[in-house]
């Protein structure tokens, strides 16, 4: 006795993948932040026409992306001291995009190769 239309009666909800938001690593918890370095974030996350409201900021110390639950598809480390890893390149691991960097106080004050090698790294991640 099989009645598809019983199934598509029951279930008539659609189903969606809702996407992790991009995920920025802070060493310090965000309310250690100085304004202008949360200033400086927004200007580097808007070269890639994003903003606070798109990503998702987390403080920790060590980036253990594979434990998370989620999974996000991209993760900008800032100042998190990953040995064996470039900095300002995109890796990608096991399907998740990371771009590691300096801190957001050594990285403003940084010559313009390395914003540019940063830059050039966040379009490619954001495909821009």
């Amino acid at each position: 006795m099989n009645h598809p239309e019983i199934i598509s009666n029951i279930f008539q909800e659609e189903l969606y993948y809702v996407t992790v938001k991009p995920i920025v690593v802070l060493p310090t918890h965000w309310q250690a932040i100085r304004e202008s370095e949360k200033v400086f974030l927004e200007k580097i996350l808007a070269s890639v026409k994003l903003s606070l409201n798109h990503v998702k900021v987390i403080s920790t110390d060590k980036l253990d992306v594979l434990q998370w639950k989620e999974r996000p598809a991209c993760v900008i480390a800032f100042g998190i001291d990953m040995p064996g890893l470039s900095q300002n390149e995109v890796i990608e691991i096991q399907d998740v995009k990371m771009i590691v960097t300096s801190n957001l106080v050594d990285l403003e004050k940084a010559d313009k190769e390395v914003k540019s090698k940063l830059s050039s790294a966040l379009k490619q991640m954001f495909q821009f």
